[in-house]
């Protein structure tokens, strides 16, 4: 069966950039994994919840939750890494060389080397998965 392994920095990444490829692999048959790096807890709150970040981070990881199972998914995967902080860690193309030697997809995905829009944690993990590549060459 084939496999599908999306790294995402934030919740919510994985709808806008690729949930409609992950949605089709999944109703392909294909198996689905999401590794999040962050529960997004420094993002903006636009539903008149608790500004607070361990309620904001909360709610992410639940709407990743849902959009996983809505997508097809298996439920995601989060790293905890400190959300706006990404590019400050290193050794993280470690962890995702070890994801893809665990799982061995047939497809990676991530955003691309502009990190979609320039934000700081998209280059970084881009950056990361880009090294983790090359290190298993």
């Amino acid at each position: 069966m084939p496999t599908l392994l999306a790294f995402i920095p934030h919740p919510d990444d994985e709808s806008y950039a690729f949930g409609g490829l992950i949605a089709l692999a999944s109703r392909a048959g294909w198996t689905c994994h999401i590794e999040c790096a962050t529960y997004g807890e420094h993002g903006e709150r636009h539903d008149g919840g608790p500004l607070n970040p361990n309620a904001l981070a909360d709610t992410r990881a639940a709407e990743l939750e849902a959009s996983c199972g809505v997508l097809g998914a298996e439920p995601p995967s989060f790293w905890g890494l400190p959300d706006g902080e990404l590019r400050l860690h290193r050794g993280e193309h470690e962890r995702i060389a070890g994801r893809i030697r665990a799982l061995q997809p047939s497809l990676i995905l991530s955003l691309g080397p502009d990190g979609a829009y320039g934000h700081p944690d998209h280059l970084a993990l881009y950056r990361w998965v880009s090294e983790a590549w090359s290190a298993l060459e």
